[in-house]
């Protein structure tokens, strides 16, 4: 008597297994990936704040951060409600 062979059929389902399981692992791996950029972004933003006095000089790095805000907020920084807080 012949044993069956399974072996097709489960190719298949494995075939399957495999495919969802590469999508559920790229789903997984790029959350996380995105909550680990947001994590360094917030940490950046609190370590390298630019000073709250318009009079205190800025290090290289807090600078070096502070290129990639928008001209807007840089002037929105830079003026003020009056003349003591406007550099």
């Amino acid at each position: 008597m012949k044993a069956s062979n399974s072996f097709i059929s489960n190719s298949e389902l494995g075939a399957k297994a495999v495919r969802l399981f590469t999508i559920r692992r790229f789903f997984w791996v790029g959350s996380w990936m995105l909550l680990w950029l947001v994590v360094i972004d917030v940490a950046i933003n609190v370590f390298f704040a630019m000073p709250k006095s318009p009079l205190v000089e800025p290090s290289r790095l807090q600078r070096y951060f502070e290129y990639g805000r928008s001209v807007e907020g840089k002037l929105r920084k830079s003026v003020g409600t009056d003349k003591a807080s406007t550099s």
